[in-house]
This record gives structure tokens, C-alpha cells and sequence, in this order.
């Protein structure tokens, strides 16, 4: 670089302003805050919260028509799943339920069970799943899921 060149204070006070804003922009627009894909826009469309183990025990709030994806790792080798325990059709409607496998080159490796489920009506309800085997007795699983979950408007 040429020891003569000199930029102006006024350059440097503008090109500090872009890199400032590019970074706000990059912060408030970026990856981790833009919304899935069938997010809502606005708030007459639905969006899709998602949830895992680390939920259990807590509750969420979700508007009335939001779809609640609950994604839990099961040990299905070992014939353990996770099934909805009773669940409340007048506040949920389970949309679909399907398996995926955990990129593994172990035989019977966990995979993880995704819900989605949508809320109907108003009000305070819990979605509870456990995590058992079909031969043996439900009401000692190995593990319990409770997510409390309130529907607003």
C-alpha cells in the first residue's frame, strides 16, 4: 500500500456505517431467526414449534391452529417406542407420525420419532408420551415425556 494514499474521515465514517448495518441485518435476518419452511408470515397462518427431551416437564404457548413437531429418540432395536398416552382430541389432532433413522452404520442404532400435532381449541392441556416396549406393561415405561401446552388465539 502506497504510504501517501489517504482516506478521508467522512469515507471511513460511511464504510464503518455499512459494515455496522450489514452486521445488524446479518444478526436480526440471519439463519437462526429465519422462520422454518410453512411458517407463519403473519398471524393468520400457522407456524410449527418444535420441541425435544430437553422440553420435558415445561409448558409452551402455541395459537390456536399452530402445529407442535415433538421429536423424541427412541431405541427401537431394542423394541422401546414412544406412543401418545391418552390423547386430548378436543385440544390436539396428531398429523403424522413417522421414523427416522440416525445416520449409523450400528444395526438396531436409536432413531428418532417425529409428531406433528396440530391445536384445535383454546385452553390449558398437556401432550404425554411414554417410552416402553408393546410386551410389556405400559403403565411402567422407561421413560415419560409431558409437555403442558397452552392454546391462545
Amino acid at each position: 500500500m502506497d504510504p501517501n494514499f489517504k482516506v478521508s474521515s467522512g469515507l471511513l465514517t460511511r464504510i464503518s456505517a455499512v459494515l455496522w448495518l450489514t452486521f445488524v441485518a446479518a444478526l436480526l435476518f440471519g439463519q437462526e431467526n429465519a422462520p422454518e419452511k410453512g411458517a407463519k408470515k403473519n398471524d393468520s397462518e400457522a407456524v410449527t414449534v418444535t420441541v425435544d427431551k430437553s422440553f420435558n416437564n415445561r409448558e409452551i404457548k402455541v395459537r390456536l391452529g399452530d402445529v407442535i413437531r415433538v421429536r423424541l429418540e427412541e431405541l427401537g432395536g431394542a423394541g422401546y417406542q414412544w406412543k401418545i398416552q391418552d390423547l386430548d382430541g378436543e385440544h390436539f389432532e396428531v398429523l403424522s407420525v413417522r421414523t427416522e433413522s440416525k445416520p449409523s452404520e450400528l444395526e438396531g442404532a436409536p432413531v428418532v420419532k417425529t409428531w406433528l400435532i396440530r391445536s384445535k381449541n383454546e385452553g390449558k392441556s398437556e401432550l404425554r408420551l411414554v417410552h416402553s416396549r408393546s410386551w410389556e406393561d405400559a403403565k411402567k415405561p422407561s421413560d415419560t415425556f409431558i409437555l403442558k401446552v397452552r392454546i391462545i388465539r
